[in-house]
């Protein structure tokens, strides 16, 4: 009897420590969670502790650096990449763990905010080549409002649309406790309105096009 009643405690108390064990889900859900209130401090937080280039990759999304008229045009970008990321919505499919490193597969549904940021540079760059050509010169200020300006028009012309992926979210364990492990592109894109994407596409695009006129 005594050995039953041993066995059943034993048993209990290996349920209750495997129930208060951490979780990659749960990191991962928070981690999700700020991403839609556009929380990059609280994101960088659960980046893995030694993985300062992680952290510094969330830190500079949309890092506004100042608060002069000059950029407007960045304070708009954030409010405008808050708005979408609101409307984030997710689904964990599974989670493998080996170790200390695990892997969570996360459906993703979020807002592509690259066309209306094309047709917004699109748009820009047109009008400051022509005011170019009348010898008008546009300071900071005012290429912020033109851009702001630009990106208010192709917001009510372009239709909103959402993009659909899977992604694969890396962590690692330390001192028991579930990090994000080197944040990757394809999962900032999901706060970003697929901005970092579409920046990459634009800035190889530039570069391609400067190593031809050389």
């Amino acid at each position: 009897m005594r050995r039953l009643i041993s066995l059943l405690f034993i048993g209990i108390f290996f349920l209750v420590g495997c129930a208060n064990s951490p979780k990659p889900e749960s990191t991962v859900s928070s981690f999700i969670d700020a991403g839609k209130k556009f929380d990059l401090a609280q994101m960088a937080e659960m980046v893995t502790p030694t993985d300062s280039n992680g952290k510094e990759k969330i830190s500079d999304v949309m890092k506004d650096n100042g608060e002069g008229s000059k950029n407007q045009y960045q304070k708009y970008f954030i409010d405008y990449c808050k708005e979408n990321a609101a409307k984030i919505t997710y689904a964990v499919k599974e989670s493998k763990i080996e170790n200390d490193k695990a892997t969570v597969t996360v459906d993703f549904k979020y807002v592509d905010g690259g066309p209306v940021l094309k047709a917004t540079l699109g748009d820009v760059l047109s009008k400051a080549l022509s005011l170019a050509f009348t010898g008008v010169e546009m300071n900071d200020e005012d290429m912020g409002q033109m851009f702001v300006s630009a990106m208010q028009t192709q917001k009510e012309t372009v239709k909103e649309s959402f993009l659909e992926k899977t992604i694969d979210i890396k962590l690692t364990k330390v001192d028991n406790q579930w990090y994000i492990d080197q944040p990757s592109d394809e999962l900032l894109d999901v706060f970003t309105s697929n901005f970092v994407s579409v920046g990459n596409e634009i800035n190889n695009s530039m570069n391609s096009s400067s190593s031809n006129a050389e």
